[in-house]
């Protein structure tokens, strides 16, 4: 996983079961897929970046 993901997630929390369980979870802004799933097909790791960002924000929206 690059570092920036890895940076925005610990920036949310430290502790690595966190993170790992994060990642490993399907999420419905991500059809259903994990983060992990999503960061592999086309254009997914800026999906992913977009919605850490907007979850460090607190842009819900």
């Amino acid at each position: 996983m690059e570092e920036e993901v890895k940076k925005l997630l610990f920036e949310f929390s430290k502790q690595d079961e966190i993170v790992n369980q994060w990642l490993n979870t399907p999420k419905w802004f991500f059809d259903n897929l994990t983060p992990l799933e999503m960061i592999k097909k086309p254009g997914g790791h800026e999906a992913l970046i977009t919605i850490l960002n907007r979850i460090h924000y607190g842009d819900f929206s």
